[in-house]
């Protein structure tokens, strides 16, 4: 076979570094966010973005439930940045976000002159800096007749979701103050499960952005790759079906709605006596969804390590998304037994979110592999503002 290494151009190495940057960042805040959550610190500050007013008053960090909150709002805040300058790289439009900082930054005026309340000025930030962003993004890169691939509207999907994911947020706390639980408590199960969404994304674009995605494309195609892929998105679609049943049992505080296991009663039954929302979703969680996962993910390790030892690419994610799995089942399993400890219960999460990744860095891996997917990366600029005219 023919070595297609030579026809396939270099990454560039920063750019790889900076999108797991973003992704490291991201699971950084996924860790704040199930902290925020498990101590109930989530309307610590009623207030969205800020403080009652300022960004950072003195003394926030010495209230625990307030450093938690506000912490993730920050941390948000950061990486949404970065998803910006992810974008504007792989653009090559350095000029798109520099306009597009410039218009959130007249938010606060305006807001002032027109004498408009901190919600509104916080959405007036977001969505007419993203709208400019993304109009200078489209427009030069149609003067320029840029070649567009997979990596620039995978990008723009993560750059929109960020944006979502922060509008989501903030709805979630202001309908919450404005006395509307139950929409907030709908929001608070999107908002959760959205997250996961935007981090699987930030996964597929640093999994192409990296060298490895051009070394596996220089060794012979792998047959089993895409029986291996196929399988490996099967886990994802799993994975969701168990995070949104998740969510929507952890926001309303039901994660001991069954609290032994494996039994559901202390009879020994291994089925609830008394079957309502709350012990239906604990048991599809617990129970059903669970094993479910974890048998299929060991089903499919072992057929890459039987199928897949010549590519150790997809041998070494396959074991740690097992170790993981099997991690995240005895965490589940710890945080029934020991009372939704809220260490035990946040690692929980962080530990799901690790997972996800790790299946999906499998999954476009195993893609490439089998030659699924034959785009290769484009050459970036190394240079943020450098384009061409």
């Amino acid at each position: 076979m023919t070595d297609s290494s030579s026809s396939i151009p270099p990454v560039n190495p920063w750019l790889s570094r900076f999108a797991k940057l973003t992704v490291g960042l991201t699971l950084a805040l996924i860790l704040l966010g199930g902290l925020v959550t498990t101590f109930g610190a989530g309307m610590a500050v009623a207030t969205w973005p800020t403080i009652h007013g300022e960004m950072n008053p003195s003394g926030w960090w010495q209230d625990h439930h307030v450093l938690l909150e506000h912490s993730h709002r920050l941390t948000a805040i950061v990486v949404g940045v970065l998803t910006g300058i992810l974008c504007a790289w792989i653009w090559r439009n350095g000029w798109a976000l520099i306009v597009a900082l410039v218009v959130a930054g007249l938010a606060d005026p305006i807001g002032r002159v027109l004498q408009l309340d901190g919600n509104v000025i916080a959405q007036l930030r977001i969505w007419p800096a993203a709208i400019v962003f993304l109009g200078f993004l489209l427009v030069q890169a149609r003067r320029r007749r840029q070649v567009l691939g997979t990596d620039h509207w995978l990008v723009l999907a993560a750059y929109v979701g960020v944006c979502v994911q922060a509008t989501l947020g903030g709805f979630r706390v202001t309908q919450e103050t404005a006395g509307s639980l139950d929409s907030a408590m709908v929001l608070r199960v999107v908002h959760g499960t959205f997250a996961h969404v935007f981090l699987a994304l930030l996964v597929v674009i640093a999994t192409r952005l990296s060298p490895v995605w051009n070394e596996i494309a220089a060794r012979p195609a792998l047959p089993a790759g895409a029986r291996i892929r196929r399988l490996a998105n099967v886990a994802v679609g799993l994975y969701f079906a168990q995070l949104i049943v998740a969510a929507a049992m952890r926001h309303p505080g039901a994660g001991l709605a069954i609290p032994l296991w494996p039994h559901a009663q202390v009879n020994g039954s291994l089925l609830p006596a008394d079957w309502n929302t709350y012990t239906s979703l604990n048991f599809f969680h617990t129970r059903v969804i669970a094993i479910l996962f974890a048998g299929h993910v060991l089903g499919m390790v072992v057929r890459v390590w039987r199928s897949a030892d010549c590519e150790p690419r997809l041998v070494r994610p396959a074991t740690l998304l097992l170790f993981l799995t099997a991690m995240q089942f005895v965490l589940g399993v710890l945080v029934v037994w020991k009372g939704r400890h809220p260490h035990i219960t946040t690692t929980h999460v962080f530990n799901a979110a690790a997972v996800l990744a790790t299946v999906v860095l499998l999954a476009a891996r195993a893609g490439r592999a089998s030659r699924l997917s034959t785009d290769s990366i484009q050459t970036h600029q190394p240079s943020l503002l450098r384009a061409t005219a």
